[in-house]
């Protein structure tokens, strides 16, 4: 009986360490296993999601995440709410803001150490950097990967709370934020970086500009 549930705990961390392979089975869990005060902000704007179980999940689920991709919630948690019912598609944006911000609190409060952060630009997709709970959440990255126009926040809280950052991917949009350059200074053990030019991104003298001073932030470990 004790084997059994200590492998079933090791089964489940596993399963539950990246969230790039959730599906909306692992969303509609991670609803289930939101607070009563999440649950009461779903239920004032009538978002109603039938939950897999009535029961108090046996284990916290969102605490194992050690890899969080945001566009990945949120494209699964808008394919959830289009499965359970009817609504328009600029309702179904809405609703889905809505479930993915309480879905990220919880991780944010629950993660004790995210590993890997990806967070590419796209309409209507947001993520609060002020989530009681993201800098111990954060503090520890070691992998990040995001477009360069995500809001320059996000880029200036990380580098005031992000060291160790080892692998480093940016996809260059046509806006590209300030705080990137400050965020790769302040690293201390970068080993990677990559830069993609996403569709659309032109090189011109602005550009390269930009580009030099990025180089110019590198740390010495790469």
């Amino acid at each position: 009986m004790l084997v059994n549930r200590y492998w079933c705990g090791v089964s489940v961390r596993i399963f539950w360490r990246n969230g790039q392979n959730y599906n909306t089975s692992n969303l509609n869990t991670l609803i289930a296993c939101l607070p009563i005060t999440s649950k009461e902000i779903l239920y004032n704007n009538e978002i109603i999601i039938s939950t897999s179980t009535l029961k108090t999940p046996i284990f916290n689920y969102a605490s194992f995440c050690k890899v969080l991709s945001v566009n990945r919630v949120y494209y699964k948690i808008e394919k959830l709410l289009e499965n359970q019912q009817y609504i328009s598609p600029q309702i179904l944006k809405y609703y889905t803001l809505i479930v993915a911000q309480e879905i990220f609190q919880m991780f944010m409060n629950e993660i004790s150490s995210l590993r890997s952060f990806s967070f590419y630009s796209y309409p209507d997709m947001t993520f609060n950097i002020y989530f009681i709970g993201a800098k111990d959440c954060l503090r520890n990255l070691t992998e990040l990967c995001c477009s360069s126009d995500i809001s320059p926040e996000i880029f200036y809280q990380l580098s005031q709370i992000c060291y160790n950052i080892q692998s480093l991917t940016i996809g260059f949009e046509r806006t590209i934020a300030h705080g990137i350059a400050d965020l790769i200074s302040v690293q201390r053990n970068l080993k990677s970086f990559d830069m993609i030019l996403c569709h659309g991104m032109r090189i011109n003298e602005q550009t390269n500009i930009i580009f030099s001073t990025l180089l110019r932030k590198f740390p010495n470990t790469l």
